[in-house]
């Protein structure tokens, strides 16, 4: 193959000839040369980043008691998406079955925010009694919007019997808290115990349920969501413990609502964790 390259500066479009020649073990065509043609990049042209999948996701079967389990798998893009952007998600069949073992996504488009590094798709898993082998079906992608797409365009996920599963978080449900002096703060820290590593990111979201203790007069700033990162084994979140004029027992309490990516108590008791601030005596 010969080059022959056309053109003096890389700040204007370049052309080149590429012609074949020398065959071993095929014919060529009577036509044995092509141009190809470089165009220089301009300085607003914005980069899309590309949309960067496994070939195969593995995770367990639900247990009969919780019946169901949804993830929300993170797809990393090459580059913070510069713009806005969306992606068609769609599922299909293959040994695991729409209805049975997965809920179908049928054609949604989701999408992502100007710097969003990842692509976030939910999909629920059903029980179905005790797999013994692994069941498969496809993610794929389509019709993206400032995004690109790479060549194999679909993912795996594996319900294997044999997969590590979500964590379980582990909550302690009463606190007992020192009021801090008068006029001072105090920053409270709750660590959530994970039962194993989270096997990719989650985050539980907070809900204050107010009681004696008010806002901002008791306690403050606690926040609405808790974030993890996929190997931790422990959510941590903190909120501020005033000091105020009193000696009376105050308490309120945080329900952790919801999670994604870690398995709560299915009992609102068991999610909710009440705060007794008491005096120094």
């Amino acid at each position: 193959m010969t080059v022959n390259r056309v053109g003096t500066s890389f700040d204007e479009e370049v052309e080149f000839a590429v012609q074949l020649s020398r065959p071993v073990n095929l014919q060529l065509p009577s036509t044995r040369q092509f141009n190809v043609s470089i165009l220089p990049a301009r300085e607003d042209e914005i980069v899309l980043p590309q949309l960067q999948l496994p070939s195969v996701i593995a995770v367990p079967e639900p247990s009969e008691e919780r019946g169901e389990v949804e993830y929300e798998f993170w797809f990393p893009l090459s580059q913070p998406a510069p713009v806005d952007g969306s992606v068609i998600v769609r599922t299909f069949d293959g040994s695991a079955i729409r209805d049975v073992n997965f809920e179908q996504i049928e054609s949604e488009r989701i999408g992502f925010a100007a710097g969003d590094d990842h692509i976030r798709v939910p999909l629920t898993i059903l029980y179905e009694g005790r797999l013994l082998t692994p069941k498969e079906l496809q993610i794929q992608f389509a019709s993206a919007e400032e995004i690109i797409l790479p060549a194999n365009r679909s993912v795996t996920i594996s319900i294997d019997p044999d997969a590590i599963g979500l964590p379980e978080v582990q909550i302690e449900n009463e606190y007992e808290l020192v009021r801090p002096p008068l006029g001072e703060e105090t920053t409270i820290t709750v660590v959530l115990p994970f039962t194993t590593a989270a096997i990719m990111p989650g985050r539980i979201d907070l809900v204050v349920n107010q009681g004696g203790a008010l806002i901002p007069r008791d306690f403050n700033n606690v926040p609405l969501t808790v974030e993890f990162d996929r190997g931790d084994r422990e959510a941590v979140f903190e909120f501020t413990l005033n000091g105020v004029d009193t000696d009376a027992e105050r308490t309120f309490s945080i329900v952790l609502s919801s999670a994604t990516n870690a398995l709560l108590p299915q009992s609102a008791s068991e999610r909710t964790i009440v705060f007794t601030i008491v005096s120094e005596d």
